[in-house]
């Protein structure tokens, strides 16, 4: 099981590929872990981290060679965001969800919008449809 962990902030000065990497290590160093268990990294794409030759991660995986650097997927899930929210549709598209989030994010509207949904829905066919899509193993034995 993979495990996160904030640990500290680290004051930095020398902001190249070998000084972040120095930085990194010796933190980690210094609150105690053992920087040859290091098995992976994940960094945003900026050059200074990830360059391939002189960015802190190729610094890091030349002292311990299993430490994979991965782009860190919550950084590329903000760059995707980011290029999509220069296409109108889509920023009035995620407009529209969080709107309705907001909207339905009070306790009250979340009751009121399943009462009318449960007047709209007829009991049998919500009987109909579990007997037609549910596997035999599968069926619902509450009355």
């Amino acid at each position: 099981m993979i495990r996160e962990d904030f640990l500290q902030f680290i004051p930095v000065s020398d902001v190249t590929g070998a000084g972040l990497a120095n930085s990194i290590c010796n933190a980690m160093i210094e609150v105690g872990l053992d920087v040859k268990y290091l098995v992976s990294q994940g960094y945003d794409g900026a050059s200074a981290m990830s360059g391939a030759l002189r960015g802190a991660q190729a610094i890091v995986r030349e002292s311990y060679p299993k430490a994979l650097y991965v782009h860190c997927s919550s950084h590329c899930f903000n760059l995707a965001l980011s290029d999509g929210c220069s296409v109108a549709e889509v920023r009035n598209c995620l407009g529209t969800i969080e709107t309705t989030y907001n909207f339905f994010s009070f306790p009250k509207r979340q009751r009121v919008l399943v009462h009318e949904i449960n007047k709209l829905v007829e009991k049998p066919k919500i009987e109909k449809l579990k007997d037609y899509v549910l596997p035999d193993g599968f069926r619902d034995t509450t009355p």
